[in-house]
């Protein structure tokens, strides 16, 4: 599985890191990586002082962005799109 994000993997994760699905598809074409199984998309849980309606439109939009240049690679048309959502329920 690939991670899409900035910066470099969580600490204990060797898995390769991807700020962009165009970079990741580049580098697939390139013959640097193999096609992943997954693409994991992390979605930062919002701020407590934040304004709750920006930050659901920030996300989302963010989300819709990968997910049209992923539908849109042909060389991850067998990548599964994992979307890791952190705090996005309030659950009791």
């Amino acid at each position: 599985w690939v991670l899409l994000g900035d910066g470099p993997a969580p600490a204990g994760l060797a898995t390769p890191v991807f700020p962009t699905v165009d970079e990741l598809t580049a580098a697939v074409a390139a013959g640097t990586v193999e096609a992943p199984r997954a693409l994991v998309v992390p979605v930062p849980a919002g701020t407590p002082e934040g304004d709750l309606p920006d930050e659901v439109r920030t996300a989302t939009a963010r989300v819709l962005a990968v997910l049209h240049c992923w539908l849109d690679s042909e060389a991850l048309t067998d990548t599964t799109l994992v979307v890791l959502t952190r705090a996005a329920v309030a659950a009791t």
